[in-house]
Parts: structure tokens; C-alpha cells; sequence
């Protein structure tokens, strides 16, 4: 056991439960030191036997990098193709559109998942030059201010985000509420993903562009 890289360890692990989740323009900064203070433990472990049993641990390590890189690789591919198929309502966006986009999130433990859903729509911004409230600023991190007259509810970060799913039930309240508070007029879509066939989330409404994952619907004046 080396001392010295220990003790930094210790240190970085001390830093992420006390330092705040947004700190110089970089929200989840503790959580991104997490990876960092695992690998600085695990380099501190020095083998007293052998130096065959430092061998056998690496080599054990490369293979489960590349196990993990495999999985990845594959999980990225299939989830790759959900989101090229839900960036295909943007065909049905002009340029210049205002969206408001949300996201269906888990109000459960969702495990140690990660989706992109929650970012899909910064897209537009490049691909339609829209107004979308992903980019929103976020309390405390980018100098960023919105201009544009939108109501509170609406007008920060992470408005993007709507709980949805709960532990074994499904709540779309919250997401009904969100589209009594659009204002018509200064927004023309409504962008909802991760949905998970989920339907009809606007009742009475029809989308002009649907998959298993995402809605998109037409914000009348």
C-alpha cells in the first residue's frame, strides 16, 4: 500500500461529499471527481508477494476494460439508433422554431443508467437554430441569461426535466401541468422524450411526429 497516493485518495473522496454539486461554471463537479478518487485507491494497492500476482491483477484489469468497452460499444450502438430515430421530428420543425422540450425522468432509483434523452434537444439549436429551454442557465454555473419573456416555471434549468416514472407506478401530472403553462403564442412544439410507448400524453392532441420514444406536438396559438 503506498502512503502518499492513499492519502490523496482519501483526500478527493473527503472533497467530493463536501465540496457543491455546481462550483466555477461546472455543475456536478463532486461526482466527477468520484471516478478519479477510485482510480487513485487503486493504484495505492502495491502486491508484497510475487511481482507474477501485479501481473495477473493487470492483466485481469485490461480484460475487464476491454469486457467493458465491448458492452459499451454495443449499448451505445442500439441506444444510437433510438435517438437518430427520434431527431427525426426536427424534419418536421421549420427553422427558427421555439420548443419547449421535456424530458420524461424517473422519479425512482433508476440504478446507474445514463441517457442522453435530457440532451437531444440542444440539437435543434444547431440543426434548426431553434429556441429550446435545454440550454437553459443553471443556478450558479454559466453566465447565461434568457431574454426571452417565459414564464418562471419554464424559464430555467431543468425545466427539460419532468418526473414521470415512479417505483412501479406512472404519474403524468406533472407533465399535464407543464402544458396548461405554455404560453401560446411564444411557443410553437411541444418535444417530449423517453417516453416508452407511453400515450396519449396530451389528451385530445395529436402528433405530427412519433416513435416508441418521443412525441412531438404542435402548440396552437
Amino acid at each position: 500500500f503506498d502512503g502518499g497516493i492513499g492519502l490523496g485518495a482519501a483526500l478527493l473522496a473527503l472533497l467530493c461529499l463536501v465540496m457543491p454539486t455546481t462550483l466555477m461554471g461546472s455543475w456536478a463537479a463532486d461526482e466527477r471527481l468520484v471516478p478519479v478518487a477510485v482510480m487513485a485507491a487503486l493504484v495505492s494497492l502495491r502486491s508484497t508477494e510475487r511481482a507474477r500476482d501485479g501481473q495477473v491483477l493487470a492483466a485481469i484489469a485490461i480484460a475487464l476494460f476491454l469486457l467493458r468497452c465491448g458492452e459499451m460499444g454495443v449499448r451505445w450502438h442500439r441506444e444510437g439508433m433510438r435517438y437518430e430515430a427520434a431527431l427525426k421530428a426536427l424534419d418536421f420543425v421549420p427553422m427558427g422554431a421555439r420548443i419547449h422540450a421535456v424530458t420524461l425522468t424517473d422519479g425512482c432509483h433508476a440504478g446507474w443508467t445514463t441517457q442522453a434523452w435530457s440532451h437531444l434537444p440542444d440539437l435543434a439549436i444547431d440543426r434548426r437554430e431553434a429556441l429550446v429551454n435545454s440550454q437553459w442557465r443553471v443556478l450558479g454555473a454559466p453566465l447565461l441569461r434568457v431574454r426571452y419573456p417565459l414564464p418562471p416555471e419554464i424559464s430555467n434549468d431543468p425545466s427539460e426535466q419532468i418526473p414521470a416514472w415512479g417505483c412501479g407506478n406512472v404519474d403524468l401530472g406533472a407533465l399535464h401541468r407543464r402544458i396548461t403553462i405554455l404560453p401560446r403564442g411564444r411557443i410553437d412544439y411541444l418535444w417530449v422524450l423517453d417516453r416508452r410507448g407511453l400515450g396519449p400524453l396530451w389528451p385530445g392532441h395529436r402528433p405530427i411526429y412519433a416513435t416508441v420514444d418521443t412525441a412531438l406536438y404542435r402548440v396552437g396559438p
